[in-house]
C-alpha cells in the first residue's frame, strides 16, 4: 500500500513538472524528459517532500507571469521569460522566490493616479529594466529596489494629489496652500508631473516626487489644517508679499516661497515692535526706540528679513526685564520683598530676610563684608494706603540702628510724603535712602531681574 502511495505521489510530481516544463517553454527530449523530471524520477522517497515545495515556488511564479500585461512591457517580456526558464532549467527555487517578488512588484505598479487622473507607469518600469537582471542575486535586488523606488514615489505624488480634507478648501489638493483668502495650487508640480508619466523616465518620476515632498514640507504652516497661523495665511502682509508668494506657490518655487514666508514674518515684527514701543513706558529701560528703528530700516534695506525678526526677539526680550508701575503693583508683599532681595544679591550682597514682621521690623537684612543694610519693603495696594508716611520712616530708622545696620533703606511701590523725606534727611548716623515705586521700577529693570508674575 505504501509503495503504491509513493508511486502515486511521484507521478503527481512529475505530471506537474511536466506541465510546467510547457508553461515556461522547456526544450525537452521524448525520451528522458527535463532535468527536473529526471531528478524527480531518480529521487529517494524522503526527498520528495522537498520536490514538492520546489514545484510550489515555480508554480507560483509561472502564475504571476501568467497575470502580469506584459503587451505594456514590451522590452522586459523577452528577458522575463527567459530568465524564468533559465532558473527552472537551473532547478533553482531560490532565484524563482525571488524573481516573484520582482515581478509582483511589476504587477502592481502600472497605474498612477494623480488628481483624478489615470497614468500608465507602465512605461517607466519597462525603460528601467529594459536590461532585466540575470539569475544573480544582487542583480534582482537592483531590480528590486528600482521596482520599490517606483512605488515610494507613487505613494508620494497620489498621497499629496487626493483632495483636501478641510472644507474651505474644497475642490483642491491636499498640496494647496492657503495664501491670505486664496487656496493656491502649485500647478507647475502638476504639470511637471503630466510630462513625466507621458514621455519621462523613472529617475525624473523620483526626483519629481521628492520635490513634492519638499514642498508638502516647507509649506506646511501655510496648509488650513496645520493647525499653523503663518502671516502670509492670514493675510498679514504687503500686497506686493501676497502676490509674490501666489506666484511662488503657482511655480513650485521653493526659495521665493520661502522668502515671501520670511518677509511675512519681518513685517509681522515690525508692526509688534511699534506696537511695543507705543503701549510701554521706556524710561526705566535702555531700550533706544530711534536706534532700534534704524537697525530695522537697515536690515530691510538690504532685504536681511530675518534680522528684522531677531532684533523683534531682542527688543521682546529687553522688555521682559523692563518693570512697568504695574508690574509693582501685582506683586503680593512677600513678592515685592523677595524681588527687592534678589536686587541686592544681584549686587554683591548676601540677603537674609528676617522673621520680624509689621512696620517696626526689618524686612531683609543685606551684607557684603563692608556694609550692612536693613531693607523694609512698603508695598502698598493702589487701593489702599497712599505714599509712606513720616512715621513709617522713623520706625524704620529706629529698627536700623537696632540691628547695628549701616544703612536703612525703604522701598515702596508708591511714593513719600513730604515728612518722610524730610525724617530722612534729619537723620544722623545712619544713611537713609529711600526708594519710591519709579526708583524700585529703575533698578529692577537696570538688573534685569524677572517678574515672578
Amino acid at each position: 500500500m505504501q509503495r503504491y502511495a509513493d508511486r502515486q505521489w511521484r507521478q503527481d510530481l512529475l505530471s506537474k513538472a511536466q506541465r510546467l516544463d510547457d508553461k515556461f517553454d522547456t526544450e525537452t527530449t521524448a525520451s528522458a524528459g527535463s532535468p527536473v523530471e529526471q531528478s524527480i524520477q531518480a529521487a529517494p522517497r524522503e526527498n520528495l517532500q522537498d520536490w514538492s515545495q520546489r514545484l510550489e515556488q515555480f508554480a507560483v511564479l509561472n502564475q504571476t507571469l501568467s497575470r502580469l500585461p506584459f503587451e505594456e512591457l514590451p522590452v522586459t517580456r523577452t528577458k522575463v521569460r527567459s530568465l524564468a526558464a533559465q532558473t527552472w532549467s537551473d532547478n533553482d527555487p531560490a532565484t524563482a522566490s525571488d524573481l516573484n517578488d520582482v515581478l509582483t512588484g511589476i504587477d502592481i505598479g502600472f497605474e498612477v493616479r494623480i488628481r483624478g487622473q489615470s497614468y500608465d507607469g507602465a512605461k517607466l518600469l519597462d525603460q528601467t529594466l529594459a536590461d532585466f537582471p540575470s539569475s544573480e542575486d544582487d542583480q534582482l535586488e537592483q531590480a528590486a529596489a528600482e521596482i520599490n523606488r517606483f512605488e515610494d514615489a507613487r505613494a508620494t505624488v497620489e498621497q499629496w494629489s487626493q483632495p483636501s480634507s478641510s472644507p474651505a478648501d474644497s475642490g483642491k489638493s491636499k498640496l494647496a496652500v492657503r495664501v491670505d483668502s486664496q487656496v493656491v495650487e502649485p500647478t507647475a508640480i502638476w504639470e511637471r508631473l503630466d510630462t513625466i508619466l507621458t514621455e519621462g523616465t523613472l529617475d525624473q518620476f523620483c526626483e519629481q516626487a521628492k520635490a513634492v515632498e519638499d514642498f508638502a514640507a516647507k509649506t506646511e504652516p501655510l496648509r488650513s489644517n496645520s493647525g499653523s497661523s503663518h502671516p502670509l495665511s492670514a493675510g498679514q502682509a504687503q500686497d506686493t508679499t501676497i502676490e509674490d508668494a501666489c506666484n511662488a506657490v503657482r511655480e513650485g518655487d521653493l526659495d521665493a516661497i520661502e522668502k515671501a514666508m520670511v518677509k511675512a514674518e519681518a513685517w509681522v515684527a515690525e508692526q509688534e515692535v511699534a506696537q511695543m514701543f507705543a503701549t510701554t513706558d521706556l524710561s526705566h529701560s535702555s531700550i533706544d526706540p530711534t536706534d532700534i528703528q534704524n537697525r530695522v530700516d537697515q536690515a530691510r534695506a538690504t532685504n536681511d528679513y530675518t534680522r528684522i525678526k531677531s532684533i523683534r526677539d531682542e527688543v521682546m526680550a529687553q522688555l521682559d526685564s523692563t518693570w512697568q508701575p504695574s508690574d509693582l503693583l501685582s506683586l503680593t508683599p512677600t513678592q515685592f520683598e523677595e524681588v527687592l532681595g534678589q536686587l541686592y544679591q544681584k549686587n554683591g550682597y548676601d540677603v537674609q530676610v528676617t522673621q520680624q514682621s509689621g512696620d517696626r521690623g526689618i524686612d531683609a537684612i543685606a551684607r557684603n563684608g563692608q556694609r550692612t543694610i536693613a531693607i523694609q519693603a512698603k508695598r502698598y495696594d493702589p487701593n489702599g494706603a497712599g505714599n509712606v508716611s513720616g512715621p513709617e520712616v522713623r520706625n524704620a530708622i529706629g529698627a536700623t540702628v537696632q540691628e547695628g545696620a549701616d544703612v536703612c533703606v525703604v522701598a515702596t511701590s508708591s511714593g513719600f510724603t513730604q515728612d518722610a523725606r524730610r525724617a530722612a534727611m534729619e537723620t544722623k548716623g545712619v544713611e537713609v535712602q529711600l526708594l519710591s515705586g519709579r526708583d524700585v521700577i529703575e533698578k529692577l529693570s537696570k538688573s534685569q531681574i524677572p517678574n515672578p508674575t
